[in-house]
């Protein structure tokens, strides 16, 4: 992914980006450019975050129990099991339990399918061009679903998000341009259309 981003990026990450692995290590100026940003910061190690907290409803009661339950985002290659381990090491207290409410893998879809040349071919088409990347997200999505049973899935919404749209998504007010949806609308349909033809061509053959 950061691969394929390097050529867009600033020319003094571009280096960075192309070996991401060594830049981290050894490239201090760029390690702090790169995990000032938060969410890059998170798409290069497991996280979690504490997201539900339920314990007493009296001001002057001790509550008998709490429970939280924790988000935690697990990278590419990475194990539940292991990172629900990590868990219990940080927490080391006999009396919490730990209990795993959801654990999947983390299949990803590849990018030699119809599907992938279909979105990338509509993309190109479009004014002005797109470039399709893959791309490690930080959001939870179903798509995990699809790929235990053999569908390939992508996060693909096509749109052009102006910053202040951006800074919107699940928050308050959140909204989107008509053009915007029109746009998605329309692309989405082609996209159809020219998986159609390319699953066509690959029959006749």
């Amino acid at each position: 992914m950061f691969r394929a981003l390097a050529p867009f990026a600033a020319e003094e990450d571009g280096p960075g980006l192309r070996d991401l692995e060594r830049a981290l290590g050894e490239d201090e100026a760029f390690r702090r450019r790169f995990l000032g940003s938060s969410v890059r910061n998170a798409l290069v190690r497991d996280t979690l975050a504490i997201t539900v907290l339920r314990a007493g409803e009296r001001t002057n009661v001790m509550p008998a129990v709490a429970v939280a339950e924790i988000d935690g985002r697990i990278l590419p290659g990475g194990s539940c099991a292991l990172f629900e381990q990590r868990v219990r090491d940080a927490v080391d207290d006999p009396r919490v339990e730990i209990e795993a409410l959801l654990s999947f893998g983390n299949r990803i879809s590849g990018t030699e399918t119809p599907l992938f040349r279909a979105i990338d071919a509509v993309s190109k088409r479009a004014d002005p061009p797109g470039v399709v990347i893959p791309r490690v997200s930080v959001g939870f999505t179903d798509a995990h679903y699809f790929r235990d049973l053999g569908v390939d899935a992508y996060g693909f919404v096509p749109r052009r998000l102006a910053p202040e749209e951006t800074r919107g998504i699940h928050g308050v007010n959140e909204r989107i341009a008509i053009g915007n949806l029109v746009f998605g609308v329309e692309q989405l349909t082609e996209i159809l259309l020219t998986l159609d033809q390319l699953e066509r061509g690959e029959r006749s053959e």
